[in-house]
């Protein structure tokens, strides 16, 4: 996902859209998180993270122009496809059934859902399943 919010900005930048600057500070914002952490690359879920909240934070904006709301379009276009609830809930009882993992714990429940879907489950999603 980071390669592909770089390249889309590159695009913006070359083709002089005026979103283009709000790019570049959503590209120096998902570098600046591996950095400011063991000065590192940035991971992949930390990306996706943060494109999340950005989206989030967008949303509850109640000034949001036209610029705004195609900033959101076009940070929602990056993000990969989220983990339905059918998928969570098939793989709760996987869990279960397979590896007899007790479900009233939901501690050890959610643990093992963002193990197998990091970023791309809703925890409040799960955390209402339990």
């Amino acid at each position: 996902m980071i390669s592909e919010v770089k390249a889309l900005t590159m695009k913006l930048r070359k083709d002089r859209d005026s979103i283009a600057r709000l790019m570049v500070f959503h590209v120096a914002e998902i570098d600046k998180i591996g950095k400011n952490k063991d000065n590192r690359e940035t991971t992949e879920e930390e990306a996706i993270q943060y494109v999340k909240k950005t989206v989030q934070k967008l949303k509850e904006d109640q000034f949001a122009n036209d610029e705004t709301r195609r900033e959101i379009e076009l940070l929602e276009t990056l993000l990969p496809k989220m983990a339905t609830e059918e998928e969570v809930r098939a793989h709760i009882f996987m869990l279960e059934t397979e590896h007899g993992l007790d479900t009233s714990n939901k501690g050890a429940v959610m643990k093992a859902v963002r193990a197998q879907f990091g970023a791309l489950a809703d925890m409040k999603m799960v955390a209402g399943l339990l």
